[in-house]
């Protein structure tokens, strides 16, 4: 979920930037400020804190993503994410 999560993200950022957006594939010629943002959806190791906060930054780069698309789906979209997020907390 959280790989698939950043790859709508990437491809959605290809999109905006006129790059190949399928699987992804222009993502390497993103601007750095724009792949900087994505550095925090990577998991680092498999334990439960981890995957958490993985997901929490990959669904906030997401939204970014869809907001920059789409203010009035990025409002619908909102709560519900939150409400997730705060079922999902750290320990």
């Amino acid at each position: 979920m959280i790989s698939g999560m950043r790859g709508c993200a990437l491809a959605m950022a290809c999109v905006r930037h006129g790059l190949p957006a399928a699987h992804a594939r222009g993502a390497d010629r993103l601007p750095d400020e724009v792949l900087a943002r994505f550095a925090g959806t990577l998991v680092r190791c498999v334990d439960a804190n981890e995957l958490t906060r993985a997901f929490h930054a990959a669904l906030d780069t997401l939204l970014m993503e869809i907001k920059r698309v789409s203010e009035d789906l990025h409002l619908r979209l909102d709560e519900t994410c939150r409400m997730l997020k705060d079922s999902l907390r750290t320990g």
